[in-house]
């Protein structure tokens, strides 16, 4: 049997992202997606605001054909461990007569939802340091070669500090690209930058010779795009 997560991206209005975690943190919401064998395993928040522009309907007014609104916005992303088969289309549609889940997505400006397989297990993590989400996507000819060789150096990440929660190949949405979970308690500037470039600058590969480098130099070459985000456990 495949190991699937839920990999669950949602933007929550800046003044509502309290709300937000005090709903998610409700004992009841975990209880609605007990019976169905889901498990909440990470949930995030980002340290930085993000704007969003949109038009859409508030209340009675209706903003004009082709205008926007602008809106700052926390990221959150929630991972789930999900049953094979995940059955997502029967959950979603059961939930929504849930009152504790209408609740939170309410809540929720934006919800992008992607079924990931596991390319990589998740090892146990701590919730009071910085956790770094890292997505890459790949050229087809690439993806292999980062799945096979991103192993390598994590033995020596974790001697230094640097925990792997799991690395995800999406299986729907934009395909050829994988997210890495990683946490550390150790400083990490989110610069611009190729990220085992910047972990190199913050001490994850101390200790590292020439040979791991040139691994880590290599799997920074390997995407055609690389985006981060830092941030924070909001689970109680």
């Amino acid at each position: 049997m495949a190991d699937y997560y839920l990999h669950v991206e949602l933007l929550v209005e800046e003044k509502n992202a309290q709300d937000f975690e005090n709903v998610v943190n409700d004992p009841r919401l975990r209880e609605i997606f007990a019976p169905f064998g889901w498990k909440l395993r990470y949930g995030l928040r980002g340290r930085k605001p993000r704007s969003l522009e949109r038009g859409r309907e508030r209340g009675s007014r209706t903003l004009a054909k082709g205008s926007t609104q602008t809106e700052n916005c926390v990221r959150f992303v929630n991972i789930w461990d999900v049953p094979d088969p995940p059955g997502l289309a029967e959950v979603m549609q059961r939930l929504t007569d849930d009152n504790v889940y209408v609740a939170a997505n309410s809540i929720v400006v934006r919800e992008i939802q992607n079924l990931v397989s596991v390319a990589r297990p998740p090892s146990p993590a701590g919730n009071t340091g910085t956790f770094i989400e890292v997505h890459r996507r790949f050229p087809v000819r690439n993806l292999g070669a980062f799945v096979y060789k991103s192993g390598i150096p994590v033995p020596l990440l974790e001697s230094n500090g640097w925990i792997n929660c799991g690395a995800y190949q999406a299986l729907t949405g934009p395909l050829n690209s994988v997210t890495e979970v990683w946490y550390t308690e150790n400083r990490f500037e989110n610069t611009p930058g190729t990220f085992y470039e910047l972990v190199r600058k913050a001490g994850g590969l101390n200790g590292s010779g020439p040979w791991m480098e040139k691994i880590c130099e290599e799997l920074d070459t390997l995407p055609d795009q690389e985006w981060r985000d830092t941030m924070d456990s909001y689970l109680k």
